[in-house]
């Protein structure tokens, strides 16, 4: 986690060590910078919005997305400005950023894992037979494909066996 303070002037009070992998200057080095010196421009024009809320008194979530300079992958970032307020107004805020790189690429990845069963689910549907029982062989669900083959709708197979399929090429023990 970052954690730091900025003051109402927008100058660092605390800074921990975790500042230094997010933003590449030692913690021991913040305090006394402002917010503008610590970030780049780009970066600092992105977030004075949210700070001047949070410098009138409203907290502020963010998702921040920034190039890793070492890995050359990108890490996601969710971050809070809290302001501090006292009974004569706001006095600063707190800076929480949590690293977040492995839930959203977590994500991504549960993405693209239910895109490709939603594409093995389409073609099941459209070029397989294809029911579902429940552990006694109750059925539970069914193509329409399976009811074309078999000449049922689909309500007469659900809550059915498959013993109500009967092609007659079996004897009854099978």
């Amino acid at each position: 986690f970052v954690i730091g303070y900025w003051d109402k002037d927008q100058i660092n009070q605390v800074a921990n060590r975790a500042h230094k992998p997010r933003y590449g200057v030692d913690a021991a080095d913040i305090p006394g910078m402002s917010l503008q010196e610590l970030l780049k421009p780009e970066d600092y024009e992105e977030q004075f919005g949210r700070v001047q809320a949070a410098l009138a008194g409203m907290p502020q979530t963010y998702e921040y997305t920034q190039l890793n300079a070492e890995t050359g992958s990108f890490n996601h970032y969710l971050g809070q400005y809290l302001p501090d307020t006292s009974k004569t107004g706001v006095r600063g805020f707190y800076v929480i950023e949590q690293d977040i790189t492995e839930l959203v690429e977590g994500n991504l990845r549960l993405g693209q894992a239910l895109e490709e069963n939603d594409v093995l689910l389409t073609t099941i549907n459209n070029q397989l037979l294809y029911s579902v029982t429940d552990d006694k062989g109750v059925i539970l669900d069914v193509n329409d494909n399976y009811c074309a083959a078999l000449g049922y709708e689909r309500s007469e197979l659900l809550g059915q066996t498959h013993r109500l399929i009967n092609s007659g090429v079996h004897t009854a023990e099978r």
